[in-house]
């Protein structure tokens, strides 16, 4: 049995973690079972959607609910993944869609769904270190010029700009920041008990 959850004021704010679903109560009945551990709907649900606004999400990295939801027919579905996945793209053909032109060829013409495109506008770069038995990970979640962002939290933004004290320095990279994840698997036990 899972332990009980402190009581807690909504924040007032889109989503940033999917583990947050676990504080709702609706959302915990369906996401999360008896124990507390997560089900097989979160894991199509956390597939299906993002925690980042885009002014368009990328076609090649859908998934079919996310395809079904943004009008796509069963059909269609299956013709986009079959070419994504090589089972009928042409030899020679690159293994994604460069244009909204491309994917009307491959469906028919007025095809194009709003709110997707071919561009990449958020990239989770995950890299794990291992020395040993320990393992590090760092997963960071970029976006360039234009693409992803943080959905917009105009309280938290607000007291951010009164905490600030010293000028933040502009660090000018060709990219945002939109998450950055550490983790470390302790070192496994002689013997292997852990």
């Amino acid at each position: 049995m899972s332990a009980p959850i402190p009581p807690h004021h909504p924040p007032q704010r889109a989503l940033r973690s999917f583990d947050e679903l676990a504080a709702i109560a609706v959302a915990r009945d369906f996401f999360y079972d008896k124990a507390g551990h997560p089900t097989e709907l979160r894991a199509l649900f956390a597939q299906s959607v993002s925690l980042y606004d885009y002014p368009a999400a990328n076609l090649n990295a859908a998934q079919p609910l996310a395809l079904a939801l943004a009008g796509f027919g069963e059909t269609q579905r299956r013709r986009l993944t079959d070419y994504l996945g090589g089972v009928t793209r042409p030899r020679g053909a690159p293994p994604f869609f460069r244009s909204a032109a491309e994917i009307a060829a491959l469906l028919g013409p007025g095809t194009a769904a709003p709110g997707l495109g071919t561009e990449v506008r958020c990239l989770r770069i995950r890299v794990k270190v291992r020395e040993g038995a320990a393992v590090y990970g760092l997963t960071a979640v970029v976006s360039p010029p234009g693409g992803a962002a943080i959905a917009a939290d105009p309280a938290a933004d607000a007291q951010r700009k009164e905490t600030t004290a010293a000028p933040v320095r502009n660090l000018s990279y060709p990219f945002t920041i939109l998450d950055l994840q550490e983790t470390m698997e302790p070192l496994a036990a002689p013997g292997g008990v852990t």
